[in-house]
């Protein structure tokens, strides 16, 4: 059973480092996955369909909420929805810092990423805009900007917190300690109108 485990793995790890060392600029890697679990709103788990190992995949150029923010559930729904019973390219960029490999989500030709920004669950993540190709940074940024002025998704609420932020905050607390928020996710209703 454990060579057989270790024998999967290692084809997993051998067909995404050859599709990564295929990348360049202009053509990314990209490789057919079928979506195993979404973790949250720009993480999901993925099996590769030619080897059949697991890798996570963090969204590339997006940050969503936190499972304990608000809107974190309905983040992370939503791009269930987006994924259910689909085949999945992912356009492999790089690995971040946890291990985790950045890329794109690629449905029937429709980038996903974009597509949760633009629904409102995701913020364009700015911190790394400069990664992007400078039209696909404008169409994320265009997104997020129609998404905030229709009120959805998480615009939905007064004033967002941006992940980023909340995750700062939680690390370094305050001076009378860490703030509840950090542990528990406010109860806050999500309206049909909400969701995509």
């Amino acid at each position: 059973m454990k060579n057989w485990l270790f024998a999967g793995a290692v084809a997993a790890a051998l067909c995404i480092s050859t599709a990564v060392s295929g990348a360049t600029p202009d053509a990314p890697a990209t490789i057919v996955h079928s979506v195993e679990r979404v973790v949250d709103g720009d993480t999901v788990v993925v099996v590769v369909k030619a080897g059949g190992g697991r890798t996570t995949i963090r969204l590339a150029s997006i940050d969503a909420p936190e499972l304990k923010m608000s809107y974190g559930n309905a983040s992370r729904h939503a791009l269930e929805r987006l994924l259910a019973d689909q085949d999945v390219q992912v356009r492999l960029q790089k690995k971040d810092r946890y291990g985790r490999w950045v890329g794109a989500l690629i449905v029937n030709g429709e980038d996903i990423n974009l597509k949760m920004v633009a629904l409102g669950w995701a913020w364009h993540y700015t911190q790394y805009a400069k990664e992007q190709p400078s039209e696909e940074a404008s169409l994320y940024a265009e997104a997020q900007k129609s998404a905030e002025q229709a009120h959805l998704g998480l615009w939905h609420g007064a004033a967002p917190i941006p992940p980023w932020d909340w995750r700062q905050r939680c690390r370094h607390g305050s001076p009378q300690g860490r703030p509840d928020f950090c542990w528990k996710p406010p109860s806050i209703p999500v309206k049909a109108t909400d969701t995509p």
